[in-house]
């Protein structure tokens, strides 16, 4: 998340004295013709925590974009030493996995043991024991999709609303994702909240297999991997269905859902397209998608073609390794009490986010003067450094000296600025690519007590004070020019222990946010490390 910009003045061949109050008038026109482009660097929407568990890694990514899914049917690949080891140590994050009340203890027990958080896929026929499940693990899951991919939607919408408030009476604490639908149907999606107003999900959800029917030499294309394209229509749909925003997973997502149509074995394709496909959803969190689960981890699905590790040794295919790296790159910069990085490479320095004194003429401190600028919809408190404050009014000499030629601005923390505690994503239903629904049954809970609506939170940054002067022109503009210092500091730069074999065939997809490029790695053996070899890179903006 970007808390803080750096603007640099150019070095000059003799000192420029500049009129104090023309400098700011300058700063803050330079800062208004650069909105637009600046607007970019801003966090993406959604990108705050908003689901149990969920963490916000480098350049505002959701943690949650990087899971996994595990099958139906018994045994789980996590059942498998071999391949609990390959995820624990790739630290996936999350894993979407099919429960019922007799075996949900087991399968979730499994998925804490690999480090993972649990996104549990309840029975949308037998919603008594789903709503035993939801009781039965308590604090152990709180996300859950209710069904999978649901035909009729008619009969979906009907069990939604006579459910959804007893399971959220059962923990008050769990979030609720519907309506799993098998392709991103905008329509079906707008069908769906139109019923659902008064029982609304936290979480929109919806699959998406962009291969499925095409030909490989139409797939490497890229055209078609445009989960942000379709994750911008869902998301103008949900804001004019509700009236407000709700946040979308896209739960279930690989090549092609067919049997023995993925090429998984095919390392060179397979990680193009899981390059695409997660810069691509990095993309989409500007429209809201804050969660994503590649389909699937080892369970033989798709006649084997569907798996991102070898179901009996447990190493990792091409497509796991290339998630794996786009973890270790994200994650990397979490916890860094110093920088983090910002899209685009603009440099980012980690400071405690702090308002802007009231008064900016009177707000002198031994670092400056504080002036309040706004950056899209964020607002920033600006510190004037003291060579420029001492001779106010006067002009002053710049420093020669770089490290002193710089004005920090931090994000302002508005006063009514909260913390969201869950949303929803949706899902869009056609076709029927999985095979993970849940038994059927006939038993229905009491409905009792009332549905909780989750809120989206929404972040209204306090409106920054004008100087006191106006800015009017940017008469010197030839002289200063702030401009936003880039780094390399962020960029992981290891190379494997040996020399891999397989080239990428195509640059990936760029758009708003750093674009990941990976590198080709080999592997040996079960348990071969993972190495990281992204290179984040600045991206243009692109159309979804």
């Amino acid at each position: 998340m970007l808390h803080s910009l750096t603007f640099r003045l150019p070095k000059t061949a003799n000192p420029v004295r500049v009129p104090y109050g023309v400098f700011i008038t300058a700063l803050l026109s330079i800062v208004v013709s650069m909105g637009l482009a600046l607007f970019n660097f801003l966090p993406a929407k959604g990108v705050t925590p908003v689901l149990p568990g969920q963490q916000i890694w480098k350049d505002g990514v959701s943690s949650y974009l990087f899971g996994t899914n595990e099958v139906a049917w018994d045994p789980m690949a996590l059942s498998n030493p071999a391949i609990m080891a390959t995820v624990k140590a790739a630290g996936v994050p999350l894993v979407r996995v099919p429960l019922t009340a007799q075996n949900a203890d087991q399968r979730v027990k499994l998925v804490e043991q690999s480090g993972a958080q649990c996104l549990g896929i309840i029975s949308w026929h037998n919603p008594a024991d789903a709503l035993k499940v939801v009781q039965t693990l308590g604090n152990r899951c709180l996300l859950y999709e209710f069904g999978n991919e649901p035909d009729p939607l008619s009969s979906y919408i009907t069990t939604w609303n006579s459910n959804i408030a007893a399971l959220r009476q059962a923990n008050p604490s769990a979030k609720f994702i519907g309506p799993v639908l098998a392709s991103p149907d905008a329509n079906g999606i707008k069908q769906f909240l139109s019923a659902v107003k008064s029982n609304p999900p936290d979480v929109v959800s919806w699959h998406m297999y962009p291969c499925t029917n095409r030909t490989l030499q139409d797939c490497e294309s890229g055209s078609h991997i445009n989960f942000s394209k379709h994750a911008q229509e869902i998301g103008a749909v949900i804001q004019s269905t509700l009236g407000h925003d709700v946040p979308q997973a896209i739960t279930e997502y690989n090549y092609d859902w067919q049997d023995s149509k993925t090429p998984n074995h095919d390392a060179s394709t397979m990680q193009q397209f899981t390059t695409q496909a997660l810069n691509d959803m990095i993309q989409a969190e500007k429209y809201g998608v804050i969660m994503a689960n590649e389909y699937q981890l080892g369970g033989r699905a798709g006649a084997g073609t569907l798996d991102m590790v070898d179901p009996s040794s447990g190493a990792p295919l091409a497509q796991f390794s290339t998630m794996s790296q786009f973890i270790a790159s994200y994650r990397a910069a979490t916890n860094s009490p110093s920088s983090t990085a910002s899209p685009g490479g603009a440099t980012v320095t980690a400071t405690s986010v702090q308002p802007c004194t009231s008064n900016p003429a009177n707000s002198s401190t031994s670092s400056g003067v504080q002036y309040p600028i706004t950056i899209g919809s964020q607002s920033f408190c600006c510190t004037i450094p003291p060579w420029l404050v001492s001779n106010a009014g006067q002009g002053t000499d710049m420093p020669t000296d770089a490290t002193k030629r710089t004005i920090q601005c931090v994000l302002v923390a508005p006063s009514n600025q909260q913390q969201s505690t869950g949303a929803t994503p949706t899902t869009s239903a056609t076709g029927t690519p999985t095979s993970d629904e849940m038994p059927t049954g006939t038993e229905t809970p009491t409905v009792t007590g009332t549905p909780e609506e989750t809120p989206t939170a929404t972040t209204t940054p306090t409106t920054p004070l004008a100087p006191g002067e106006t800015p009017t022109t940017t008469p010197i503009l030839e002289d200063v020019t702030p401009t936003v210092t880039t780094t390399s500091g962020e960029t992981p730069t290891a190379t494997p222990g040996e020399t891999p074999t397989t080239t990428p065939k195509k640059t990936p997809v760029t758009g708003s946010k750093a674009v990941v490029t990976v590198t080709p790695v080999t592997s040996t053996g079960a348990n071969a490390p993972v190495v990281p070899l992204l290179t984040p890179t600045p991206a243009s903006k692109s159309g979804g």
